[in-house]
């Protein structure tokens, strides 16, 4: 990795493989920049070719500035160590996982248990078709009031899956039937 100056807000070397253009594949550097920083708060790599996002995880565990997170546009498929870093990250509010090939949420929903800052969670257009993966996240939202916008459309639900996220929705808006109240809370199927 090039040199890094955290003084300022120029990110000049937080990874190699940001000089090439849209073609990211490998991202270890990128993620060891996001552990090293104190200014960065918005990290795009979306419309990358992107599988493997285990650094980016780790380095969420100890980030304490980012806060927009798009890795839209990828072949993402394992989320677990994003996951993980959403166990303890404090600062991230949006979270975009949009358009990959994500079919196991599972883990997602355990990152959300211990999270309290995380508003947006996109989610659509991948390939989610695991219902205790959709459960867990079914199951935060009861005590979650931080998350007011969850996409998921354009994934395969089952419809059993779906009415419980449309009943959850107007639950969460109104604070009834045991859920946490937050106002204009969205889910998008």
């Amino acid at each position: 990795m090039s040199s890094y100056n955290n003084n300022n807000t120029d990110v000049q070397g937080i990874g190699e493989g940001l000089k090439s253009s849209n073609n990211i594949t490998d991202v270890q550097s990128i993620g060891e920049g996001v552990k090293s920083n104190d200014t960065l708060t918005h990290l795009y790599l979306g419309g990358n070719n992107i599988t493997d996002v285990q650094s980016i995880g780790e380095e969420l565990k100890s980030n304490n500035t980012l806060t927009r997170l798009v890795l839209n546009n990828n072949n993402i498929t394992d989320v677990k160590s994003i996951s993980e870093g959403l166990k303890t990250n404090n600062t991230l509010t949006t979270l975009n996982l949009c358009y990959n090939n994500i079919t196991d949420v599972q883990s997602i929903g355990e990152g959300l248990k211990t999270n309290n800052t995380l508003k947006e969670l996109h989610l659509d257009n991948n390939n989610i078709t695991d219902d205790s993966g959709i459960q867990s996240i079914i199951d935060v939202l009861k005590t979650n009031n931080t998350l007011k916008y969850l996409g998921l459309y354009d994934n395969q639900l089952s419809d059993n899956m779906k009415s419980q996220l449309k009943a959850i929705k107007q639950y969460k808006r109104d604070g009834s039937n045991g859920y946490q109240q937050v106002k204009g809370m969205e889910i998008w199927l």
